[in-house]
């Protein structure tokens, strides 16, 4: 075969480039993905995420004559998919021991409570005074959870001496975390009454951003694999779950509004490229109408 050549101005039709640069593959799409869309390849990888209440004004008291438990709700993430730990603000006064303070995880019901089995629990030892801290309990195996699942930790005593007590820390003005709201018993679980605030806790968390081998919409906000693993366009519309031609070289023609000869780039903008860098700078090829792009890209990290 011969070497095709160009005269300079000459107009590159669908014909003189099929074939020649066009190299297509089916790959599962982890998401819906749209014809036209830049998509990258999936290797596992995952990034830590987290619910933060971090506002506090006063102290509950939680003792075992008293409030024996008290809760708090919260929804995990579209993306979430592990919590490894729960942090709560509190203090604890008296002079006479330590203190043996347990956090456990459930599913939560409609009602904002604990349901079913113990999904993960920890627990810490404090000790004869505790000033005013974050106390993180790691869970030893990260739990594995549902995305935008409601769930709810409850946070008790397993003993203590008499003259010591326990300060959970909380915001009492409203409440303003919207995932959730804290509640409390005085039977040890089996009945539970609002508080009408939210306590000051976090939730760490892993998002599964990519499952390895299969596609996803790109983005260029952080120097992560959505930038990092672009290997070209979608061909098609892909539902999530199922598999569908990926442009891997060549050119895509399910563009538009492109500018001839300007280079393009991912962006911030899920599943989209402009003809300017997104936060990180990620070419992926040159406009040579206004609904082709050539693959050209330049992923250097």
């Amino acid at each position: 075969m011969g070497i095709k050549q160009w005269v300079a101005g000459e107009e590159l039709t669908a014909s003189d480039l099929n074939g020649r640069f066009r190299d297509n593959i089916s790959l599962e799409a982890g998401e819906n993905i749209t014809a036209g869309q830049p998509v990258v390849i999936g290797d596992d990888t995952s990034t830590a995420e987290q619910i933060a209440q971090d506002t506090t004004d006063t102290g509950h008291v939680l003792d075992d004559d008293d409030i024996d438990l008290v809760s708090q709700s919260f929804t995990t993430s579209a993306d979430t998919d592990q919590i490894t730990a729960i942090q709560q603000r509190l203090s604890k006064g008296g002079t006479l021991g330590g203190m043996n303070l347990t956090v456990k995880i459930y599913l939560a019901d409609g009602s904002d409570e604990p349901t079913g089995a113990v999904l993960a629990s920890k627990q810490v030892v404090l000790g004869a005074s505790q000033a005013e801290a974050w106390i993180t309990f790691t869970l030893a195996t990260a739990l594995d959870v549902l995305a935008s699942t409601k769930y709810v930790y409850t946070v008790e005593i397993d003993s203590h001496t008499g003259a010591d007590n326990l300060s959970i820390k909380y915001e009492s003005g409203s409440s303003l975390y919207a995932g959730g709201l804290s509640k409390h018993s005085t039977d040890t679980g089996s009945s539970w009454a609002s508080l009408n605030y939210d306590l000051t806790f976090r939730v760490d968390m892993l998002q599964d951003i990519t499952a390895s081998g299969k596609v996803y919409l790109s983005n260029a906000t952080l120097d992560n694999a959505l930038a990092n693993n672009f290997i070209g366009f979608a061909d098609e519309t892909i539902t999530s779950g199922n598999s569908g031609l990926i442009k891997l070289s060549g050119y895509d023609d399910n563009q538009t509004g492109l500018t001839v000869g300007s280079m393009y780039y991912l962006s911030d903008t899920l599943g989209t490229i402009a003809d300017s860098a997104g936060s990180e700078s990620r070419r992926v090829g040159i406009a040579i109408s206004a609904t082709k792009i050539l693959l050209r890209p330049e992923l250097t990290v």
